[in-house]
């Protein structure tokens, strides 16, 4: 194999490896922003994730109306990852400045939870809504550029190498960037992830002979089984991400010192010994339900209910 066409195989999937790993360096940051803005109970992070994955189905979807319309789809794959570093930045720098007024926009929702989880959603999905559209066109595009030679093996190697760059991010940006980088330094990271996909996908391109002509496309009726299966896969797995994330928070290692606290959706709290045989130490009850995960700070314990914030301390 010549060297040019071995350049011309791995310019798309390191491509879609930057986007990956520049998507996901996003999502960990709008997470934390609109946990400080909506707030980090879980409800609150469940339809932060919401609007995320609506907006890269809604970018699937028109990728899926327009993509075969497109002239030149490399330079539309380029013009989204632009979109997507431009505005998940502004994002990130900006959602920490909106904090307080949107805090006193949603006050007076808090007597009427369906209403303010209605208001969340809206306000979650206003704010990615760009971004994450632009995330959900690339992969169609990126297919379609590769698509001359497979269709199968071109969305393999794409989603693959997608997925591989979202992968290492997360991990990245909590163990090492957000701490020596900030928040907004870690953007302007995942920024220049974008640009550099960008950049690969405006390479020149080798040139490949025509593929045959695709068949004449089925309706709609046709896929229904394939979208609804695909559906329900899309649900099981972000359900059970949602719930593998939760136990992995409840079954994290304790040390001989250490005293976990569990807090129940009733407010009710309860201390157990970190100690392999079940013992209660303490019970106490708030008086009111919470749906929010107990917040550690400098020796003490923040626990908001329904109407309170709880700070609980050793006696000094």
């Amino acid at each position: 194999m010549s060297q040019p066409l071995i350049r011309e195989s791995l310019r798309l999937p390191l491509a879609f490896f930057a986007s990956g790993a520049a998507g996901l360096l996003f999502e960990v940051l709008w997470f934390r922003a609109l946990g400080r803005v909506l707030g980090n109970t879980v409800w609150a992070g469940a339809l932060v994730l919401t609007a995320f994955m609506l907006g890269i189905a809604l970018g699937g979807i028109l990728a899926a109306r327009w993509a075969q319309r497109i002239r030149h789809p490399a330079r539309a794959f380029a013009a989204a990852e632009i979109t997507v570093a431009l505005s998940g930045s502004l994002l990130a720098w900006g959602l920490p400045s909106l904090e307080s007024t949107i805090g006193q926009w949603l006050s007076p929702l808090a007597e009427h939870p369906a209403t303010l989880a209605s208001a969340r959603l809206l306000l979650a999905l206003a704010a990615m809504l760009v971004p994450t559209i632009a995330m959900g066109v690339t992969l169609p595009l990126g297919v379609r550029v590769l698509a001359k030679r497979n269709t199968t093996r071109a969305l393999g190697i794409l989603y693959a190498a997608n997925t591989f760059g979202a992968c290492l991010a997360p991990l990245t940006a909590e163990y090492y960037l957000i701490g020596a980088l900030g928040l907004r330094g870690t953007a302007l990271v995942a920024a220049v992830l974008n640009v550099l996909a960008a950049s690969l996908a405006l390479l020149p391109q080798a040139t490949f002979p025509a593929a045959a002509r695709p068949p004449a496309e089925r309706t709609f009726s046709s896929h229904a089984g394939l979208l609804i299966a695909a559906a329900g896969a899309g649900v099981l797995a972000l359900a059970l991400e949602v719930i593998w994330f939760r136990l992995l928070i409840l079954s994290r290692t304790a040390t001989a010192s250490d005293l976990d606290a569990l807090l129940a959706v009733n407010g009710d709290t309860h201390v157990l010994a970190a100690s392999p045989k079940y013992e209660l130490l303490a019970s106490n009850r708030l008086g009111e339900d919470t749906r929010a995960s107990i917040a550690v700070s400098d020796g003490e314990l923040f626990i908001r209910t329904d109407k309170h914030l709880w700070c609980i301390q050793a006696k000094k």
